[in-house]
């Protein structure tokens, strides 16, 4: 005697793999897109990155501060700016004479960050709380950056173990 058995075909079952196939097709298109975007190269000097800029408007002004500006010998200059408007009867935007004004933006507060090796009080683990502070270095973007770290050597209970700003 021969014994088969037949499962039932549901017809939402050829659906559903449409739709997975198209889910599917659809997510790969999509990463295509986004690591095609990140490994996009970056500009090539020179050029302005405003995005990590402050902008700030008053009145008929809009003002751009420590905007990163990399030159074409690669060093990265940050400069302050300011655009005024005129706005004529119709409404319509003009820049006033005498703008946009351009100055060299003032050292920040980074400025004050020193790098080194610094110990907690000796009364506290017994001066055993200690990290190195390593910097300036330059982030993506141009922006200053700083790390600390534990030293070698230093007690567990030193907080944070690591960090970036």
């Amino acid at each position: 005697m021969n014994a088969s058995c037949r499962i039932p075909q549901n017809p939402y079952s050829r659906r559903r793999a449409a739709r997975l196939a198209a889910i599917v097709m659809g997510l790969t298109a999509l990463w295509a897109i986004v690591i095609r975007a990140q490994t996009a190269q970056s500009p090539q000097p020179p050029y302005a990155l405003f995005q990590y800029s402050t902008l700030t408007g008053s009145g008929n002004s809009i003002n751009a501060t420590q905007i990163p500006v990399v030159t074409a010998a690669g060093t990265t200059n940050y400069l302050n700016l300011t655009l005024q408007f005129d706005v004529d009867a119709n409404g319509n935007l003009s820049i006033s004479s005498g703008y946009p004004q351009l100055l060299p933006a003032p050292p920040g507060l980074v400025t004050s960050f020193r790098a080194g090796k610094y110990v907690g009080p000796s009364t506290v683990y017994s001066g055993g709380m200690a990290i190195t502070v390593s910097g300036p270095g330059i982030a993506d973007g141009g922006a200053t950056e700083w790390s600390l770290a534990a030293t070698a050597g230093a007690t567990g209970c030193t907080y944070p173990a690591s960090s970036n700003w």
